[in-house]
């Protein structure tokens, strides 16, 4: 499994961004650091080259093309090289379980009827034929990139028409099933499902999107727009600047009036309540706060370094689960082994540095700090927690197919009490700039592995060999009976607030 750090010709991988049957999708730097987008497409069928598609892609120019820089060939792979562009991917964006707002839907849909008309007007046309969530690439700057075009088709999807032929209309298809997921946040099911009888979910389909994707989705291809300008006239347009509705203008007193009631004066009352309000939702915040078992061991001071409580071990699938039935916390990027009992006790995977923070927000806790994790790994300075002996299997989980339980491998403790700081799955920190990870994987070389172990990334990521512990937030807790002496100081307050106010005469000013 090729990941961070491996090389890939005279480029070096810095994270995966996808992987499926046979091919996937990375950010590297080549030697003088720039950064590229590598396709690799794993036994390509025979007859076809990613170096002729080179040839064929470096004619093309548009804004929602990636810009090729060169392909090359190790073994029985093939690899595409693109310039690399500041975002994160559309399946990415759809998993954080927010459709986007109809603005968005449409500028995305425009792009890419854009880029699919401009493909199609090529001579020969140039069909696309994996368009889907997973090739779209969401640009920091609000742009879209289309990968993979010209790629073969890797395995028959939700978002491929069912005449399995390649055209304008079965790229139709294909739009109108990614912008449905868009739309919906789910795929459509399969043609061959719809086909048994299994409907589009039109209900979840904003209502001014439901002809072009009913029509863009039709089973038979005589049904469907006949290219990708005919189905761009069925889709709504991207409205302008939003317009703020301010409400009717309240009708001014009349300056002849000879007399108006003066109130009391109802600030103060407001202003109490409001601290009442905060301090009531911080008292229950604290009440409420779950009380999670992580076995906390305790790190002395250091320098730059005050002494803190930290997670005997990384938070497992178990313990994350708990955060899920809260509501406390997102799902994974793969949740299978949370839904399975057999790996209660492993640790945690596919979540990002923003998931780790919440469950450690719902549990009382926080990511440690950079320093902090360094400090808990080596607070007295050696290479590993143990000591300076290296690394073997009865010490640390390096250079396995996979993790293992937490806790398992007591003789890779700190002098402290902590488990698998080295070894078995990689830990976010927070180090204040770039999303780090500490400690090294399952998968790295024991030669390399140790407190000093360090990965930061530039964007997102969840991969299998990435976890995370928390450490005791204890200043942000307060004791209960703290809670329950501000909570009777604030209603006391407000109570005498209120007396005053309502007791306070109304009186009359005389206008000329």
């Amino acid at each position: 499994m090729t990941g961070p750090g491996d090389s890939l010709g005279r480029y070096t991988i810095d994270q995966v961004l996808e992987t499926s049957r046979g091919a996937a999708l990375y950010r590297a730097h080549d030697p003088a650091g720039a950064e590229v987008f590598i396709d690799a497409i794993h036994h390509p069928p025979a007859g076809w080259s990613a170096l002729t598609l080179r040839q064929d892609l470096e004619p093309l120019h548009h804004a929602s093309l990636p810009r090729m820089i060169e392909a090359f060939v190790v073994g029985s792979s093939q690899y595409l090289v693109f310039a690399y562009v500041c975002g994160r991917r559309m399946v990415d964006r759809l998993r954080d379980g927010t459709p986007p707002e109809p603005n968005a839907a449409a500028r995305y849909a425009a792009a890419l009827c854009d880029v699919l008309e401009y493909l199609h007007r090529q001579q020969p046309p140039r069909w696309h034929g994996e368009l889907r969530p997973a090739n779209l690439w969401l640009a920091d700057d609000g742009g879209l990139l289309l990968f993979d075009v010209g790629v073969p088709r890797r395995v028959t999807t939700v978002y491929h028409a069912p005449e399995g032929s390649l055209d304008a209309r079965s790229d139709v298809y294909a739009l109108a099933a990614t912008l449905y997921h868009v739309l919906t946040g789910r795929p459509p099911p399969m043609a061959s499902q719809r086909a048994g009888g299994e409907p589009l979910d039109r209900d979840r389909i904003p209502e001014p999107w439901r002809a072009a994707i009913d029509a863009g989705l039709a089973l038979r291809p005589d049904d469907r727009p006949a290219d990708v300008a005919a189905f761009r006239k069925l889709l709504p347009r991207a409205a302008g600047k939003a317009t703020i509705v301010l409400p009717d203008e309240p009708t001014k007193p009349s300056l002849d009036s000879t007399r108006r009631i003066k109130r009391p004066n109802v600030a103060p009352l407001v202003v109490l309540l409001g601290v009442l309000g905060v301090m009531l939702a911080f008292a229950l915040s604290q009440a409420l706060a779950p009380a999670v078992d992580h076995g906390w061991v305790e790190v002395p001071a250091s320098a730059g370094v005050a002494a803190f409580r930290i997670a005997r071990t990384e938070v497992t699938n178990a313990q994350y689960a708990a955060c899920l039935a809260a509501r406390g916390c997102t799902r994974p990027y793969d949740a299978t082994r949370i839904d399975d009992p057999a790996y209660a006790g492993w640790p945690v995977v596919y979540v990002t540095i923003r998931q780790a923070r919440e469950y450690a927000a719902w549990a009382g806790g926080r990511l440690p700090g950079e320093a902090e994790w360094q400090q808990a790994c080596a607070s007295d300075g050696q290479p590993q927690p143990w000591g300076a002996m290296l690394p073997d299997a009865s010490r640390a989980t390096l250079d396995a197919a996979d993790a293992g339980a937490v806790g398992r491998l007591p003789g890779g403790a700190s002098r402290e009490g902590a488990y698998d700081l080295v070894g078995n799955v990689w830990e976010w920190v927070d180090a204040g700039g770039d999303d780090v990870v500490r400690g090294g994987g399952f998968d790295t070389p024991g030669v390399t592995a140790g407190c000093a172990s360090r990965q930061a990334h530039r964007i997102a990521v969840r991969q299998q060999n990435i976890g995370f512990r928390i450490v005791a937030d204890d200043r942000a807790r307060l004791p209960w009976w703290g809670a329950a002496a501000a909570l009777g100081v604030a209603l006391v307050a407000a109570l005498v607030a209120i007396v005053r106010t309502l007791r306070a005469p109304a009186h009359h000013a005389v206008t000329s």
